[in-house]
């Protein structure tokens, strides 16, 4: 599971033109059917196919010893050794940039990260202030690392190191800022079995399996896309995967996909919230999206129950009704305990008229949640938001994002709106003209 992607490169001076193309080569040595692709200042470096690529095949190789892991000891190791596992990648990366003098293929492919991110943390006060208008604070996401909070954490952690003075980079909030929002954007889980699987060829024993984290130059360059639901599981896989003899991680494509086209890559379901904030960016008809709503209730008879704020919350998509929140309403509709796994055969095998009228009352409570209680809802209508996009009257890449985010959100609730009203007249129609 990846803990974030963007690939956006700024190029600046010749040095930096040099460095991308040092780890360009390293990249295309490693590429197998495809080769790295710059595609304009906005997208930035992807990864275009050479030839036909078909679902499970190998895409890209990357040997152990160019994976950065939180397992991994180096110089400062001892330092960090009692923090987070994604936490410590954000000093390695500090101390391989601007410290270790060694110019190895992994210190050149840490010079290739792109120097600029777009998200969050690059957010400024009106900006942040825009989307909380849009969404409020219901959507706060929770991040492995808060690189704002964390700055000072590390601050008091690496002034303890001798000579620290001497790296000024070392120090500088903005190369720690850098740092933080690499590991964030590029950061995946990795085991830490696996990781005695590929360094020393041996299982844990008798030590405690923990989960850390690790990057992955190279693979990071893959652009995330939703994977293709009608895509059923290759036998090897697909993905992220780990293999040995020798030691290396492989990216498995994931979908088929043409010569020429670009290369894309799942890394998990991202929401267009999520995306947006961490990544800086949004995915027209994102198959991963999906939404919150809430029943309010005043007792705790549901998951997940928000004794604060009293509602039971539930998750939806814009392809599918819920029925984990159909079941809900029916228990508090019709007082019973029942497992309804299809509502028109509800419908269909409803004896009588009052058996019917219930059904409907379920429905119709259902559409009343959708509408009024979602958690994630933009609170901008939606035809004003509509209306400044159609005028282009954005100020700014990221009030234009989240005006896009707040579009698209309004979509995706009036697009499972539409999956109910479908349920409810034709279960109803069946009764009527049956």
């Amino acid at each position: 599971m990846i803990i974030g992607i963007l690939f956006s490169v700024l190029i600046v001076n010749g040095d930096r033109n040099y460095a991308n193309k040092a780890a360009v080569d390293i990249f295309n040595s490693l590429c197998q059917g495809c080769t790295i692709e710059y595609y304009g200042e906005d997208k930035g470096y992807g990864i275009k196919a050479t030839k036909n690529i078909l679902y499970g095949d190998i895409m890209f190789s990357l040997p152990f010893q160019y994976m950065i892991t939180s397992f991994d000891y180096y110089p400062w190791s001892s330092y960090f050794e009692n923090t987070d596992h994604t936490f410590k990648l954000v000093p390695r990366l500090i101390y391989e940039k601007y410290i270790n003098p060694v110019q190895s293929p992994m210190k050149t492919m840490i010079n290739f990260i792109p120097e600029n991110f777009r998200g969050l943390f690059n957010l400024t006060a009106e900006e942040r202030n825009y989307y909380n208008t849009l969404f409020g604070e219901s959507t706060k996401l929770n991040f492995p690392i808060n690189c704002t909070e964390s700055k000072i954490f590390y601050k008091k952690k690496v002034v303890k190191i001798p000579n620290i003075d001497k790296c000024p980079e070392c120090l500088d909030e903005k190369v720690f800022m850098w740092a933080c929002q690499a590991v964030l954007t590029r950061a995946y889980s990795f085991s830490k079995d696996k990781y005695y699987r590929l360094a020393f060829h041996k299982g844990l024993g008798n030590e405690k399996n923990v989960v850390g984290a690790v990057m992955l130059p190279g693979i990071d360059i893959f652009n995330h896309s939703p994977r293709p639901k009608s895509h059923a599981v290759a036998i090897g896989g697909h993905g992220i995967q780990y293999l040995d003899n020798p030691s290396q991680a492989v990216a498995k494509a994931d979908r088929n996909m043409n010569m020429g086209d670009e290369l894309y890559m799942s890394y998990g379901s991202k929401t267009n919230i999520e995306l947006s904030i961490l990544h800086g960016f949004i995915i027209e008809n994102n198959d991963d999206d999906i939404h919150y709503a809430v029943v309010i209730s005043d007792i705790n008879d549901c998951k997940n129950y928000n004794s604060i704020q009293k509602f039971c919350p539930f998750t939806i998509t814009k392809s599918a009704i819920s029925y984990e929140i159909i079941n809900y309403l029916y228990y508090r509709t019709i007082k019973e305990h029942k497992q309804i796994n299809d509502i028109f055969l509800e419908f269909d095998m409803a004896q009588d008229f009052e058996r019917v009228i219930l059904l409907k009352t379920v429905m119709q409570n259902y559409r009343a949640t959708i509408i009024n209680y979602g958690l994630d809802k933009c609170r901008k209508n939606f035809r004003d938001v509509a209306k400044i996009i159609r005028e282009g009257s954005s100020k700014g890449y990221y009030e234009k994002l989240f005006n896009n985010l707040c579009y698209t959100n309004h979509l995706g609730f009036y697009s499972h709106l539409k999956h109910a009203d479908r349920v409810l007249l034709k279960g109803l129609h069946s009764k009527v003209f049956s």
